[in-house]
């Protein structure tokens, strides 16, 4: 880092061990995140395995939500120069059927599988969710969702170790994030592809649910 530091004229500052306040305003944003992520994991239920799913969300909620640091303006809407679609956003944790592909079932089959909401991956048009049956991470387009019901909220109350799910790494699925407020001029983002945007969904292409 230091070569590309040198290349651009960038003039590399550090703070001493143990002295967040010389780093304010980054710890600012740092415990506003935080914040944030402790909240939805709260009112989900869910353990603490899922904090990287909560971290994604908890930005894009950040960016979404207008500051008077930018006269009032979302930190989305001063890179992209349009307001977020928040008839996207769903509450996070909360209860969703997912359609499953007619290709993969018989006709007696069930017409849907239940999930957990986790959110939205990057440069993919589709919810991301934890399937119930397998615990499996999974993403689809297809889906309905009852937002003031939260799965998880039953099953830490019948599991007595509900944090141990061997299948979650949170590693494998962490994405980077894009932190767009300009009051801490970070752009945590490396993907050849560029900045991450949200997805984009049909909502007349949502299939109706069997849930018998």
């Amino acid at each position: 880092m230091h070569a590309f530091y040198t290349k651009y004229g960038i003039i590399h500052q550090t703070s001493c061990t143990y002295t967040p306040e010389q780093n304010g305003i980054v710890e600012c944003k740092h415990q506003h995140i935080l914040n944030v992520i402790r909240a939805l994991l709260f009112q989900a239920h869910l353990p603490h395995n899922f904090w990287c799913f909560a971290a994604q969300h908890a930005v894009l909620l950040i960016n979404c939500i207008p500051t008077p640091l930018l006269k009032n303006d979302t930190p989305y809407e001063r890179l992209y120069g349009s307001l977020y679609d928040l008839s996207l956003l769903r509450i996070f944790g909360c209860l969703c059927y997912i359609s499953t592909h007619s290709v993969k079932r018989t006709k007696l089959d069930s017409g849907a599988i239940s999930g957990i909401f986790l959110g939205f991956k990057p440069h993919t048009k589709g919810y991301l969710f934890l399937n119930l049956n397998t615990r499996q991470i999974d993403i689809s387009r297809h889906v309905i969702f009852h937002e003031h019901t939260f799965p998880y909220s039953v099953i830490t109350h019948n599991s007595p170790d509900h944090n141990s799910l061997s299948l979650l790494t949170p590693a494998h699925y962490m994405h980077d994030f894009t932190i767009l407020d300009q009051t801490t001029r970070t752009h945590v983002d490396d993907t050849p592809h560029g900045p991450s945007t949200t997805p984009t969904m049909d909502n007349a292409s949502v299939l109706p649910v069997d849930q018998s």
